[in-house]
């Protein structure tokens, strides 16, 4: 029984450490680099003054991959709203090339092989998508799935 409990303070103090850790909403977004941006070119210059939709994902985590036609619905709705999608992943850039001709991606594609951005929005779980308004502030952050669109418009109507 004391094993268990000592497990159990164990994971309480890893979960308040691993939550603390995290961008929080209502402050501040970090910056946003790549070291590619692969099917749209991009200047984070220009994402200045835009709503950023900014999700992190990988090839090989399955609820990534089941997330994207997600993104991708919502994307192509905002196509003409003033919000941008960008999807930012670890991986090579050979083997995002080689997945996405299996599986198109809406979102621009940014290849951010160091983790610096992930790093920078202290990203320790994936999915995990980022909702940041036109003035660079997060307003929304959790798991892509959740992102709808009573989440999405009262913050592109700011």
């Amino acid at each position: 029984m004391r094993k268990l409990i000592l497990i159990y303070c164990l994971f309480l103090i890893f979960n308040m450490v691993v939550s603390a850790q995290h961008a929080n909403v209502g402050e501040k977004a970090p910056s946003i680099n790549a070291d590619v941006w692969l099917n749209h070119q991009i200047n984070t210059n220009s994402l200045k003054g835009k709503t950023i939709v900014l999700d992190f994902w990988f090839v090989d985590c399955p609820p990534c991959i089941k997330s994207i036609p997600h993104l991708n619905n919502l994307a192509t709705m905002y196509k003409k709203a003033n919000v941008v999608f960008l999807a930012i992943t670890f991986d090579k850039k050979e083997k995002v090339e080689k997945f996405m001709a299996k599986t198109p991606i809406v979102s621009y594609v940014g290849i951010d092989t160091l983790e610096n951005t992930a790093k920078a929005f202290q990203v320790s779980l994936y999915p995990k998508t980022f909702v940041i308004d036109s003035k660079g502030i997060i307003r929304w952050k959790g798991s892509p799935m959740n992102l709808n669109e009573s989440i999405l418009k009262p913050i592109l109507q700011k």
